[in-house]
This record gives C-alpha cells, structure tokens and sequence, in this order.
C-alpha cells in the first residue's frame, strides 16, 4: 500500500512540475524563485489529500 502511495504521489508531483515548467517561462523562474512557494504548497497538499484518500 505504501508503495502505490508514494507512486500516485511521486506521478502527482512529476505532472505538476511539468506543467508549471511549461506554462511559466525559465527567465521569470530564474528571476522569482519564490514563485515555486504556490507548487510547492500545492503538491504537498495534494499529496496529502491523495494519501488520505488511499487509506
């Protein structure tokens, strides 16, 4: 179970990256990084929501 877990999880977080990689450009990445602040806390709740829901 522990390991369906982290896979949804870690699936979860690839396609948001991918998507927040090719939706912002790199120059005004490179420019704010705090603007990861947003994915970061949005992966890590989604995650969390995913895992309650696999229990």
């Amino acid at each position: 179970m522990t390991v369906g877990v982290s896979m949804v999880a870690g699936a979860v977080v690839a396609l948001a990256l991918l998507l927040f990689i090719t939706t912002m450009p790199l120059s005004l990445l490179l420019a704010n990084p705090f603007s990861l602040l947003p994915l970061i806390l949005f992966t890590v709740m989604t995650v969390i929501t995913a895992t309650a829901q696999l229990r």
